[in-house]
């Protein structure tokens, strides 16, 4: 299996670059085991959408895009279990 580009949506790298260090370590390793297989152990596809999964990172939700034809992921949000489900209708 090829690996998975990873790419940010310009809020996720903000998101991202927000971040914490102690919190960066589960992300990264989370985004490592994305670029290996994008429906890795523990993804869930999201409800009420055709496009959109999730990974847990700690308290933080990484949910993305997947892109199979051109090997891409597209992290569209890091937030905070609270609020990383909030207004995902307009993603």
């Amino acid at each position: 299996m090829a690996k998975y580009k990873i790419k940010f949506t310009p809020r996720a790298k903000k998101e991202y670059n927000k971040l914490d260090r102690s919190v960066l370590e589960y992300v990264d390793s989370a985004l490592s085991e994305l670029a290996k297989n994008p429906r890795t152990y523990g993804v869930k596809k999201l409800k009420g959408s055709k496009e959109l999964w999730r990974i847990k990172a700690d308290y933080y939700r990484i949910i993305y895009k997947i892109y199979d034809d051109i090997i891409t992921v597209l992290v569209v949000r890091i937030e905070n279990r609270d609020k990383a489900y909030n207004n995902l209708g307009v993603l």
